[in-house]
């Protein structure tokens, strides 16, 4: 019998087959031990406890379009349901410091942008906060692909929610004075410069507007509120106002309220400037321009104002730094110059490259547009001593614009139902541009001239009656009327002259010169009156008045100058021919004090010569300089007559004079 031995093997155990779906406890063991001997491989995820936020390290910026969709989606899903991680991670993504280590790439920010776009309708509510780091991502230096898809954005989000177009215009206004060269210099992108990223601004705006018209308001309140104060700098003003004329070229609709904003904001800066001016020492005034052309050529030197890639200020002058008070008066005097002058010279230049591109109705509408503004704002500003020049010049440059001009402060002056404040500053307004508009012909010289001693007439003959005496604040339009005659007059006596083209300048025969018809008659019958305009009117216009029209045998009026100065002057006059005798009631201590200034008009004519540094450049050509008098003043200057010359003169014509009184009385008693 055969026994079958079974030999155990070495291990002493039988060894039993191993699923290879199953691993053994020992197997576990060094499968871990091996694992953990060789390198790990590199997980997705990585957790950062402290601060309890997932960072993606395995190709992060190369996320499908879908999955970043995916994850917005749910982001704001869990944000509404009290969940604000991904949400909160989401603004973080967009507010980055572009230049940060932690800043996605634009590929990655697009996509993020295109799934806020498909899903703008579910952003309208409960995700402000995230609208408004998308409208303060930095998206400005990106490529026009990322540019074109954040201007989609933008309309998305106010089609889907309106309440987001105030926001979103307001960070576009914002970049006019904010924007930075920086803002298109950003990591992995062409540098885009700053023009082009002003244009961006521009562009992204119109967008807007072209998308949703009734952004065209919103924008309009924005604009105005958001205008630089007083106290910034030279620069910020320039921007502003620069950017402010872009917009009427694509916002026609805003043209005229943009326009009337900025002259508005010219001549608050134009009249407090003057009040400044004339808290100071007059020796300064000249020195003040000579130390803005400083200031402007250093801006220019600095390439502060013109060149567009600079982001330096133009503090010139640290007032802060200024101790004494009177110092940083003229400092800030000086830079307020400056301002103004800028600004008058982008305003010039708009209008002249858009009357130039214009012509026949378009042109006329935006005449009417700059005179609509100049009657708003301009006119009723008496301080206001420089923005009037935009109306001098452009009002010169067709006859119809000098017509239109020359009517409107016409129909003003003589309107009885306007404030007499308004009737006072037209007829200012009216002489100054007749008597010093180079441009303006004399036919029109004469119009106004026959228009202005016809209203003259007839505010004479409705005072006379009940009047006692010359008297300002009773009878100020009918002089302010007599001084605009007086001034004009002077400047443009030789287009009143029907025949002066038959005279050589310095062989004028006074007996042979035919004046316009009326004018004599007219100007003689209300000097003479019992309203006696010489008095009341600016001394200095009726002293060079007298001068010229003695010297032309037009009027002699010498012996009613020297009647004049035993008048006097005061309020009230209660006597009919007191101020022929010298007498008045009485006094009063003011009056003693101020004298007879006080009841007497201003020299107050706004188109004398202009003197701003920069912008004065318009004006070369638009002036009627002061012309000598042949045989009067041969240097060509205003000299006027010695009190010795008067007196022999008036003898000479004691004769003229009592013709002339013996009228004046005619009239009177009318």
């Amino acid at each position: 019998m055969v026994s079958l031995a079974f030999e155990s093997p070495t291990t002493g155990a039988i060894s039993t087959p191993k699923s290879p779906l199953k691993r053994t406890a020992s197997n576990s063991d060094i499968s871990d031990d091996s694992q953990s001997s060789t390198p790990a491989k590199r997980s997705k995820v990585s957790f950062d406890t402290s601060i309890n936020k997932i960072h993606n390290l395995e190709d992060y910026n190369e996320r499908s379009s879908a999955l970043v969709r995916e994850e917005v989606r749910r982001a704001v899903d869990r944000h509404r349901l009290g969940d604000h991680a991904a949400y909160d991670n989401l603004r973080e993504l967009l507010t980055v410091d572009p230049f940060s280590e932690d800043a996605i790439s634009s590929a990655l920010l697009r996509k993020h942008i295109h799934a806020f776009t498909t899903l703008s309708t579910f952003l309208a509510k409960g995700c402000s906060s995230l609208v408004h780091a998308i409208i303060h991502c930095s998206w400005l230096g990106r490529d026009e692909d990322f540019i074109n898809a954040y201007l989609r954005l933008l309309v998305s989000l106010i089609t889907a929610q309106s309440g987001y177009t105030h926001p979103i215009l307001s960070s576009l206004v914002q970049k006019f004075v904010t924007l930075r060269s920086a803002e298109g210099n950003l990591p992995q992108e062409a540098r885009v410069s700053r023009v082009e990223l002003l244009d961006r601004v521009h562009r992204t705006i119109c967008h807007v507007l072209n998308s949703i018209p009734t952004a065209t308001g919103i924008l309009q309140s924005i604009l105005i509120k958001s205008f630089p104060y007083p106290t910034d700098t030279v620069q910020i003003h320039v921007r502003y106002v620069s950017c402010l004329l872009r917009v009427t070229e694509y916002a026609p609709a805003l043209k005229s309220e943009i326009l009337g904003t900025v002259i508005e904001r010219v001549v608050k800066i134009d009249a407090k400037s003057q009040v400044d001016i004339d808290e100071l020492a007059e020796e300064l005034d000249e020195d003040l321009l000579v130390q803005v052309g400083n200031i402007l050529q250093q801006l220019k030197d600095n390439r502060v104002v013109n060149d567009e890639d600079s982001d330096d200020e133009d503090d010139v002058t640290d007032l802060c730094s200024i101790a004494d008070p009177s110092a940083r008066q003229v400092e800030v005097l000086k830079l307020d110059i400056t301002k103004l002058d800028c600004i008058l010279d982008l305003l010039f230049e708009y209008y002249s490259s858009m009357f130039t591109k214009e012509t026949g109705l378009a042109q006329a509408a935006d005449f009417e547009q700059l005179m609509n503004v100049f009657i708003k704002v301009i006119l009723p500003m008496h301080g206001s001593r420089h923005t009037q020049f935009l109306l001098f010049h452009f009002g010169q440059l067709v006859s119809r614009f000098s017509d239109q001009f020359s009517t409107s402060m016409l129909q003003l002056a003589s309107n009885r139902n306007q404030p007499a404040m308004i009737r006072q500053s037209a007829a200012a307004y009216l002489a100054s541009f007749i008597a010093r508009g180079a441009h303006v012909d004399s036919q029109t010289v004469r119009h106004v001239v026959d228009v202005l001693c016809n209203e003259l007439n007839k505010l004479r003959r409705g005072h006379v009656p009940n009047c006692n005496g010359p008297d300002l604040a009773k009878y100020g339009t009918y002089y302010c009327i007599a001084q605009a005659l007086f001034y004009i007059f002077c400047f443009r006596w030789r287009d009143l002259i029907t025949n002066y083209e038959e005279f050589e300048d310095n062989a004028l025969n006074p007996a042979d010169l035919h004046w316009i018809p009326g004018l004599k008659e007219a100007l003689t019958r209300n000097i003479l009156s019992k309203l006696n305009p010489l008095k009341i009117c600016a001394p200095a216009i009726v002293t060079q008045f007298a001068t010229i029209c003695h010297h032309l045998e037009f009027i002699s009026l010498h012996l009613l100058l020297e009647q004049n100065k035993r008048v006097r002057l005061a309020r009230p006059i209660s006597a009919t021919g007191l101020a022929y005798t010298g007498i008045v009631d009485r006094e009063s201590a003011l009056s003693i004090k101020t004298g007879e200034s006080k009841y007497q008009l201003d020299a107050y004519f706004p188109f004398d010569p202009y003197q701003l540094p920069r912008s004065k450049r318009w004006l070369e050509g638009d002036y009627v300089e002061w012309r000598g008098i042949p045989g009067l003043d041969d240097d060509e200057d205003e000299q006027p007559v010695s009190e010795s010359q008067h007196h022999s003169e008036a003898e000479a014509d004691d004769e003229e004079l009592d013709d002339a009184t013996k009228t004046r009385d005619e009239d009177n008693s009318t």
